[in-house]
């Protein structure tokens, strides 16, 4: 099995997964809650920044290795999209949507994990690649 830092795949996603089961009993009440895993490896940060449906600004995180974030915002009696600016070292920024109330079934149990393949989204208790990154801007050892 291929390897995220000291981290297996499997145990990342677990780790992920039970996060996500934990925080989803108090966030209900909330609204949306999207968490964010960084297992880019060790020393790599990510920087995220994030905005939902009418600009609110959520904020920009810095994410250690093996650290994670997540965004809270209330759902609307309409469309509720969260979109995101990334940055990585060695990767040009790029802007993503986390969430889209139109598209996305999931509620209290959304996930991200940015790995050095890529992106992994966690919707409807399954992992999928979302995004891989392009070879010649990835400078991981």
């Amino acid at each position: 099995m291929v390897g995220i830092g000291s981290c297996n795949w499997l145990e990342t996603l677990t780790r992920l997964f039970v996060m996500l089961t934990f925080t989803s009993v108090f966030s209900s009440s909330f609204g949306i809650e999207v968490r964010t895993l960084n297992e880019l490896g060790e020393g790599q940060l990510l920087k995220i920044h994030c905005t939902t449906t009418g600009a609110t600004d959520l904020g920009e995180y810095a994410i250690i290795n093996g650290g994670s974030h997540e965004w809270n915002f209330p759902t609307t009696r309409y469309s509720t999209v969260l979109r995101c600016i990334a940055h990585l070292d060695g990767v040009k920024d790029f802007s993503f949507t986390a969430y889209d109330s139109g598209v996305d079934s999931c509620i209290t149990d959304c996930g991200w994990v940015f790995s050095k393949v890529g992106m992994f989204a966690f919707r409807d208790g399954k992992w999928t690649i979302r995004y891989y990154w392009p070879r010649p801007w990835i400078k991981f050892d």
